[in-house]
């Protein structure tokens, strides 16, 4: 008693010097001195060990992220822990120990290095979850195995606490090249060659490609083809310009031929391969470079050559020339455009460009009375070498859509390419489109919201471009934006586009809104494979937020059956209600609770609230596991319930304990249920799993859904509180969601 009274005294004026402002230096250096020589002169009870102060630094390591500091740093800090953690748990451990253990952890802590920046390494993480549900047997080997060698490489860097933002940055951007090269093993009938008997197809054949174009010239007035199945037993049959054909001999007029080869599995599953030859015109010889030739038209047709604009666009004013389509009016009442960019046409538009230095050749196609109902835009092997060679990109510009292919995306295309753009204006083929967009899973997924609707006409294109990112702008054509500043930004915050590929992949994207050349806005994305595009609005759910208010250890895992102490319950209940863990206080909360105490801010936080309180003699006793009965106390305490004595005691093993009307009105609040034996356990302490899921009844958070990945390797998916614990340990984003539950909002 008396060395402690000594060194309370010394401690009591080295207080006093350090909250006075005007003190010199050599009275803070005397102070210090007369602490230091006072707590050395402290002399110890016979056989008493104080570990409480080692207790005390030991648990605030679960208040560090091992994420925040360096390598060496926490390896150095992770040893002392471990070190202190065995004198903790060894009941002959003199005081001596206890000290030296305390000092060398409070160092390891001290000498904690923050990381010199802060490297978000979110998106890559999200990028390899992408992996789970994907099958292997569903790709093409080689593509699989590409796709999983930049997965381990992106793991190695996940991995890596060292790793930079750019080494992140660089595995995210081969992950997505990786995923987006995957190519999907074919489980449909198809053909394993498809060999003609003159010319080559374009693209070369793969049993996965359907669309096919190929040049002939005028000498060659028929063609053959050898078309091998790739399942035994199956039918290969033949159409040529709509009519039955035989494979073996097939007629081919000037201009273009659509020839349709089918294949039929003995399941009478069915896929269709789709070859269009261009048969040159005559040109009074047996050579001459290609004619591109608009599809033969049928008898009563009425076709129109008309002039249009073809502009050379970029940095500089523009400047045009026209470029010819060709219109027709076919007897269903169909309208269609065919337009090709012949060679001339593209000498004449690189000429103008280079006087100008503009990089852009853009076919625009009016249709100011909204009648075409297809338009064909055929870009010749010979046209796209003279764009790509003198660096110009390409674009499509019609009333329904702009299609701008990028100078990047044409390289390595020597063939004739063409995109087919189809307008859908029938009401019920947009009907059908809004009712598949609603109970789309993805959608759903994605967008977080059944409340789905069509609002902008859908556009199909069609290409046998080889897969190559394109930029497409659908226009909000007849849509009515609002005028005022925020109702017009949430209005168009709610605008995404529904893709349906033709290969059955369905997709949302959430595309850029950009003002079009006549002022109207449009949505701007960029694919590398086409089907039907469909603009839709979404009611966006409301988002909450909630912090995290729980870590898990430094070694990573959660330890969901390790009791939790009384400073560590204050500690998150503190922060959940706004404490930050910097805030600190000049005043002892408790009689052994010093103002210095890890935990005294939290604990000071929690008492003037009356959240938590001490024991009868003044203290907190902070590094006592908590109990089942007084965290009962703590939800009371916070939640205001009524304490009724006299209730019926609903549990066997409460009555006559001093918390069991308390208890009680937790049940009544729906806080506690209790085990199945009909127990509540009182005075047993409370483990890590069951402190979160009573706060998280207390503050009314969680569970929470739609977690895929655990966060913490001792807690799977399939643990009882796994949904509880990944709510108070992770800061997230969230929705009620239909089922009114709290799920993760993406």
């Amino acid at each position: 008693a008396d060395t402690w009274a000594a060194y309370q005294k010394e401690l009591a004026k080295a207080q006093a010097v350090l909250g006075n402002d005007n003190a010199t230096q050599a009275e803070v250096d005397a102070a210090k001195a007369a602490l230091a020589a006072a707590r050395e002169a402290l002399k110890e009870k016979p056989g008493v060990v104080n570990k409480a102060p080692l207790q005390a630094e030991v648990e605030r390591a679960a208040n560090l992220d091992k994420s925040d500091y360096t390598a060496d740093t926490w390896a150095a800090y992770e040893k002392e822990l471990a070190k202190a953690q065995v004198v903790l748990g060894n009941d002959n451990a003199t005081q001596a120990e206890v000290n030296a253990a305390e000092a060398a952890l409070a160092a390891a802590r001290e000498a904690l290095q923050k990381k010199s920046g802060v490297v978000n390494k979110a998106a890559l993480q999200a990028k390899v979850d992408e992996a789970k549900g994907l099958v292997a047997s569903k790709f093409t080997p080689e593509t699989w195995a590409n796709y999983q060698n930049q997965l381990a490489a992106a793991q190695k860097v996940l991995n890596n606490a060292d790793a930079t933002q750019a080494e992140v940055d660089k595995a995210l951007a081969d992950l997505t090249v990786a995923k987006n090269s995957l190519r999907p093993v074919l489980t449909t009938p198809g053909l394993g060659s498809l060999v003609p008997s003159q010319g080559a197809l374009s693209p070369s054949f793969s049993s996965e490609m359907t669309n096919y174009t190929m040049n002939v010239d005028y000498a060659t007035s028929q063609l053959s083809f050898l078309a091998t199945p790739i399942n035994p037993g199956a039918s290969v049959t033949t159409t040529v310009n709509g009519q039955p054909g035989t494979i073996g001999q097939i007629p081919l007029q000037v201009g273009e031929n659509i020839i349709v080869i089918t294949v039929t599995d003995s399941n009478g599953n069915v896929r269709h391969y789709t070859i269009k030859v261009y048969r040159e015109a005559y040109t009074g010889g047996g050579g001459g470079t290609w004619t591109p030739t608009p599809p033969t038209t049928e008898t009563g047709t009425i076709t129109t050559k008309i002039q249009v604009a073809l502009e050379i666009d970029g940095d500089n004013p523009l400047e045009k020339t026209t470029v010819e389509i060709e219109r027709t009016k076919h007897t269903n009442g169909e309208i269609t455009d065919f337009v090709a960019l012949t060679e001339a046409n593209a000498k004449e538009v690189v000429e103008k460009a280079k006087q100008i230095s503009n990089n852009i050749a853009r076919i625009v196609i009016p249709d100011v009375k909204d009648e075409v109902d297809k338009v064909t835009v055929e870009i010749p092997k010979q046209s796209l070498k003279l764009l790509r060679e003198n660096g110009l990109s390409f674009e499509i510009a019609t009333e329904n859509g702009l299609i701008a292919i990028p100078l990047s995306s044409m390289n390595g295309v020597d063939d004739n390419f063409y995109f087919r753009l189809v307008p859908v204006k029938k009401e019920s083929e947009r009907k059908a489109i809004e009712e598949r967009a609603r109970v789309e899973k993805v959608v759903r997924e994605t967008l977080q919201s059944k409340n789905v609707r069509v609002v902008a006409r859908p556009m199909t294109i069609e290409t046998n471009m080889p897969s190559r990112p394109v930029q497409v702008t659908l226009p909000l054509k007849g849509v009515k934006v609002p005028k005022a500043t925020a109702e017009r930004q949430a209005f168009l915050d709610q605008l995404a586009v529904f893709i349906e590929h033709s290969d059955g992949e369905k997709k949302v994207v959430f595309p850029e809104v950009v003002t079009m050349a006549k002022g109207e806005l449009g949505l701007r994305f960029t694919v590398d494979k086409f089907s039907t595009f469909t603009v839709i609005q979404f009611e966006k759910p409301s988002v909450g937020k909630h912090e995290a208010y729980i870590k898990g250890f430094p070694n990573g895992t959660f330890g969901p059956e390790k009791n939790v102490t009384r400073a560590q319950v204050a500690t998150m209940i503190a922060r959940i209600l706004g404490y930050t863990d910097d805030q600190t206080i000049d005043y002892a909360p408790f009689k052994d609770i010093p103002s210095n105490h890890y935990a005294a801010g939290a604990i000071a936080f929690v008492k003037e609230r009356g959240i938590m309180n001490g024991d009868m003699a003044g203290n907190f006793r902070a590094s006592e596991n908590i109990t089942r009965a007084q965290m009962a106390t703590v939800v009371a305490n916070y939640k205001h319930l009524q304490i009724e004595e006299g209730v019926e005691i609903t549990f066997n093993d409460t009555k006559g304990h001093w918390a069991q009307w308390i208890i009680e009105a937790n049940r009544t609040a729906g806080i506690i249920n209790g085990r199945q034996d009909g127990s509540f356990a009182p005075n047993e302490h409370l483990t890590r799993a069951q402190a979160v899921v009573m706060m998280n009844r207390m503050f009314e958070r969680g569970p929470l859904n739609g977690v895929t990945t655990p966060s913490f390797p001792d807690v799977k998916d399939t643990h009882w509180a796994f949904k509880e614990i990944e709510e108070a340990a992770n800061s997230h984003s969230y929705i009620i969601n239909e089922d009114e539950k709290e799920e993760l909002s993406k």
